[in-house]
């Protein structure tokens, strides 16, 4: 018997234990349920610092707008969600892979969106600048 054989014989037998044998099918549950809190803490963590150094980043840059840190956690966000979606994911590969794409097609609109709508306020804030409005300032973070 080759090895890819022996692999899957193991993984259905022990699919099996799970399926017929409750104490073993508890015990695996409960492995799962600490593995997800473990990871779920640690996207949390990931994220939290994530998103202090793009704040930070973007005051030192810009210290004025905070529009790259929303942008970012947006992006952050959305990695960290399909990740989690693509490992939890209850439907077929084919169904999985159609409902992300459309997922990405929405998403990409509204950033095309939301980007149209950041080049409309930069260009107004341009030209106020040429007007003499001056530009608006936001105070820096202590």
């Amino acid at each position: 018997m080759n090895k890819n054989m022996r692999q899957l014989l193991k993984l259905l037998l022990g699919a099996g234990l799970l399926l017929v044998e409750p104490g073993r099918r508890e015990k695996a549950v409960g492995n799962i349920r600490d593995r997800v809190d473990d990871w779920s803490d640690t996207a949390k963590e990931k994220y939290e610092d994530a998103v202090d150094r793009l704040e930070r980043a973007s005051y030192a840059i810009r210290g004025r707008e905070r529009w790259s840190s929303k942008l970012g956690n947006f992006l952050l966000g959305m990695g960290i969600g399909v990740g989690v979606g693509m490992l939890f994911a209850p439907a077929a590969g084919e169904e999985t892979r159609n409902a992300i794409a459309e997922q990405a097609s929405n998403i990409k609109d509204r950033v095309s969106e939301q980007a149209s709508n950041l080049r409309e306020k930069v260009r107004e804030s341009v030209s106020r600048e040429g007007t003499g409005g001056g530009p608006e300032r936001m105070p820096r973070p202590a």
